[in-house]
């Protein structure tokens, strides 16, 4: 099948799945207001007739329309990842037709003095840089453009062939990788603020007063409001306890404000990073070089997409101190803040070998999949055959 051919016949699927995931958000909506007209009828016709006939049918709503929330949030999320896939279709298609203008210049690598990138028009508007990169990351960018303006080995040239003709192959597995990108550019300050924090001593885990803190203090809160609510302990006294646990809060929360405006705003970032990585973790590759970037996702236990996903958590958990509304009540009863920055710092101590190699693998597999699809573009094209010797 002609490239142009592909694209066309994407782009249709594409626009019929995104219908049929509009017509789906449509009713689901209906689902949960019929559930909600559920609920009141429920309250309205049974409660009359005593407490528990009201509370069973009512739990069992509230059930359901929590799992029509989260279907809902899932579908919206493929709603989002088509419109993106269906985007990437539209810009080969302009691409087949030498309009390949909205791809990113690579302006910032023009180098003041290099002995083929200025006069070949590598970088910039219009360069090959431009044509060929479908990148979605900055260490993508930089990725692809240190392999145009750096000359290669001839072993790792080879290996690079044979990644590319194995990706060509793949153009549902490109596609993905390439919608998953434009999620969120990952940014190299992002690789910064991480090395920040691993390079900061942990504060908190290996100080056992903070570990026997984390489980004592609210172990006793709650034991107090329960025996405050049984009548056990009078009000003054749950008050003063209140009270303390909210003055230690406080303190903690003050060492953790540094740490936590260090790593903050990198949420959406991670969960590119982690979709990008649990792809190609899934994905069977023959070739040497794809096997070698796969495999720096499995070096640590568990997977490296599982190790972001629950970094994502942790910080999602954290950010709910701009929530004072919730966060205040969790901190003086859990003690949140300790609770999250404890398990950033475990977080920290199991992964920070091996996170810049994520990264750095990520960008080689992106400049890869540009490539990749520029030969897929390019059916006719030939692949370079090198010799050792000189030619003539």
């Amino acid at each position: 099948m002609r490239p142009g051919e592909y694209y066309n016949g994407r782009v249709i699927a594409l626009q019929d799945d995104l219908k049929l995931l509009t017509k789906k958000r449509t009713m689901l909506a209906w689902l949960r207001f019929a559930v909600v007209a559920g609920i009141i009828a429920c309250c309205y016709f049974l409660l009359p007739l005593g407490l528990l006939y009201c509370i069973i049918p009512g739990i069992l709503l509230l059930f359901l329309f929590t799992r029509l929330i989260f279907a809902d949030l899932n579908n919206k999320s493929l709603i989002e990842h088509t419109k993106k896939l269906l985007t990437v279709n539209e810009n080969e298609l302009k691409a087949l037709s030498h309009n390949y203008y909205h791809f990113a210049e690579g302006r910032e690598y023009i180098p003041k003095e290099h002995f083929y990138a200025n006069d070949l028009d590598i970088f910039g508007h219009a360069s090959l840089y431009q044509y060929i990169n479908r990148t979605g990351s900055e260490m993508g960018s930089g990725s692809l453009a240190a392999w145009l303006s750096i000359p290669a080995e001839t072993e790792t040239i080879l290996k690079r062939q044979e990644a590319i003709k194995e990706l060509v192959k793949q153009s549902a597995w490109r596609q993905e990788l390439q919608a998953y990108g434009m999620a969120k550019r990952i940014k190299l300050e992002t690789t910064t603020r991480l090395q920040n924090w691993f390079a900061d001593d942990n504060r908190f885990i290996n100080n056992k007063f903070w570990l026997s803190i984390r489980y004592l203090i609210p172990a006793v809160i709650i034991t107090v409001l329960v025996l405050n609510i049984a009548d056990v302990l009078n009000n003054y006294a749950r008050n003063y306890c209140l009270l303390a646990s909210a003055l230690l809060a406080l303190y903690i929360s003050k060492k953790v404000t540094p740490l936590h405006q260090q790593v903050s705003k990198m949420t959406e970032e991670l969960e590119v990073l982690s979709d990008s990585i649990r792809l190609i973790e899934q994905t069977a590759f023959g070739s040497a070089l794809l096997q070698d970037l796969q495999h720096q996702y499995k070096k640590q236990q568990g997977k490296a997409s599982a190790q972001l996903y629950q970094l994502k958590k942790i910080l999602e958990r954290l950010d709910l101190r701009f929530n004072f509304v919730v966060f205040i009540p969790l901190d003086i009863l859990l003690q949140w803040d300790l609770q999250q920055v404890m398990a950033l710092e475990k977080w920290k101590q199991q992964n920070q070998k091996h996170v810049m190699q994520w990264f750095t693998a990520l960008g080689e597999m992106e400049a890869i999949n540009s490539l990749a699809t520029l030969s897929f573009n390019h059916p006719e094209w030939c692949f370079p055959v090198l010799k050792e010797d000189h030619f003539f």
